[in-house]
């Protein structure tokens, strides 16, 4: 297995969904990754290599069909939005805070779960399209 980091694409996943909280948004991608692996292994597909990078994540696994390779790619947004979820307080910001990266949150942590959980699953289906 290849595990590879891409910098470029987690510094413009930071830059769109934590520009004022970075360590929450490594947190979130490390989350997101974790979440990639987990489906995968729960599928028992075998992985032959995975790029990190934030979003823009990608996870290679031999022999497999269209519904488990788009399985494998929500996983990690899926992992977000129930670590968002659950960790609350995306209802006590205001919409227009939860959408703005420079914005000031009261529980970051959930809203950038969140933001990735979204901007990931919009660039997934740009790419099963």
């Amino acid at each position: 297995m290849m595990v590879s980091i891409d910098l470029i694409g987690l510094a413009v996943t930071l830059s769109i969904i934590g520009l004022r909280y970075p360590p929450y948004a490594l947190a979130a991608a490390a989350i997101h990754e974790f979440g990639r692996l987990a489906m995968t292994v729960f599928l028992s597909e075998q992985v032959e290599a995975v790029v990190a990078a934030g979003a823009f994540s990608t996870t290679t696994v031999s022999d497999t069909d269209l519904i488990t390779a788009a399985l494998i790619a929500f996983g990690g947004p899926l992992a977000n939005f129930i670590i968002g979820a659950t960790s609350g307080g995306l209802l006590s910001e205001r919409t227009e805070h939860v959408i703005d990266p420079r914005s000031t949150l009261r529980n970051p942590f959930a809203v950038v779960n969140f933001r990735l959980a979204l901007f990931s699953c919009l660039f997934n289906i740009g790419q099963f399209w």
